[in-house]
């Protein structure tokens, strides 16, 4: 979870407890409630596309 906050506030995101677990569960592909390394490679593509597409549109 620390990973995935620091992440998150690189990417200027803040996220309640909840909202995190609410992503984790959006990318928890194998539904083992934890985000392996795998998954979250794919929560961070996820991110830079947003980030990227924001600083597109602006």
């Amino acid at each position: 979870m620390m990973e995935m906050n620091k992440m998150l506030m690189e990417f200027g995101e803040s996220k309640s407890v909840d909202g995190r677990m609410v992503m984790i569960k959006q990318f928890d592909l194998n539904g083992d409630g934890v985000t392996s390394f795998e998954e979250f490679r794919v929560i961070q593509q996820s991110m830079a596309m947003v980030v990227s597409f924001s600083f597109f549109i602006s």
